[in-house]
């Protein structure tokens, strides 16, 4: 396998890739419903989104206000976090959300060693984390609160799909197992508001209590996500979305779609861009794309981002 791209190539995938990943990312009007809440409005735990370290995803941007919406829709107490990481500041919140600490700014604008330490507390205490990743420089950045949580090896790249007769695919459908139609086309439909994704019976979802849902109606087949980084799986982590042998990471030599020749594309095929785990009484999910979490109508993701959060805070 080539490990370089033509400039022509290389500018071309990643534009199209991350261009249609950020159309994705924005949430839409109807996308915010929750048919069967999980608590009373206003009644449920409350979820804090950390936005005090130049976080990419805030409660006010466009990628995240979908997410909180659907959450209130749900039942939850959605805000935001400004303040440092410390056992004071997490007092009464029940799941933390981290997307994208040190933005563009760098690993010294995420989170400090104390604050890592801190947090790792609160969670063995009966907190839970819920930490996006998506793709570089984001690995770069959360990397001490990765590695805390027990994920050592994660991409900092742009994770795309190597198709044997086109450009790399950027989005991916990953399905279960049990619900995988026979037939389909390599590259599919993400959802009614368009773009194309590549799917196959090896880009996987698991069959886990986040997809299983509470009862039937809740069951989700499908998930979509839209490049994102890649992570191996921590030793006492559950897969749920496992990426395509296929799959590589894109890596330009500074992070955005301006790239050279010697962008190398690194072999990912059976990582992972979504798994969850226990810390000792807390609970952690990861994941290595945000695009999912926008609250846009994609697959099933917006079933599939109710679950997670109903896993993170006992109800599944």
């Amino acid at each position: 396998m080539t490990k370089h791209f033509s400039i022509q190539v290389a500018i071309v995938v990643l534009t199209l890739a991350v261009g249609g990943a950020s159309a994705q990312q924005v949430s839409r009007p109807d996308s915010t419903r929750a048919t069967q809440p999980a608590f009373a409005t206003g009644k449920g735990p409350v979820v804090a989104i950390d936005e005090a370290h130049q976080n990419t995803h805030t409660i006010g941007s466009a990628q995240f206000r979908g997410f909180g919406e659907l959450l209130q829709r749900d039942g939850y107490r959605v805000r935001s976090l400004t303040e440092s990481i410390a056992g004071a500041s997490l007092t009464g919140i029940d799941v933390l959300v981290v997307s994208g600490p040190g933005g563009w700014a760098g690993p010294d604008a995420s989170l400090s060693d104390g604050e890592v330490a801190a947090l790792i507390q609160w969670i063995r205490d009966g907190g839970a984390l819920l930490l996006i990743l998506d793709h570089m420089p984001a690995p770069r950045n959360g990397a001490r609160l990765a590695a805390a949580v027990g994920v050592s090896s994660w991409h900092d790249g742009y994770t795309l799909v190597e198709m044997r007769d086109s450009l790399p695919v950027g989005p991916i459908l990953f399905w279960r197992a049990d619900s995988f139609p026979a037939g389909l086309p390599a590259v599919g439909p993400t959802g009614p508001a368009g773009g194309m994704g590549y799917q196959g019976t090896d880009a996987v979802l698991a069959k886990h209590p986040i997809t299983e849902g509470r009862n039937a109606n809740e069951r989700v087949q499908k998930v979509a996500t839209f490049v994102g980084s890649a992570f191996q799986l921590p030793s006492r982590g559950e897969a749920l979305l496992t990426l395509p042998e296929r799959a590589i990471s894109f890596t330009p030599k500074s992070p955005g779609p301006d790239v050279t020749v010697d962008a190398e594309r690194t072999p990912v095929g059976r990582w992972l861009q979504g798994a969850v785990m226990k810390l000792g009484k807390g609970r952690v999910a990861v994941f290595g794309e945000a695009g999912l979490f926008s609250g846009g109508p994609a697959a099933d993701n917006r079933l599939f981002v109710l679950n997670v959060l109903r896993w993170l805070s006992g109800v599944l």
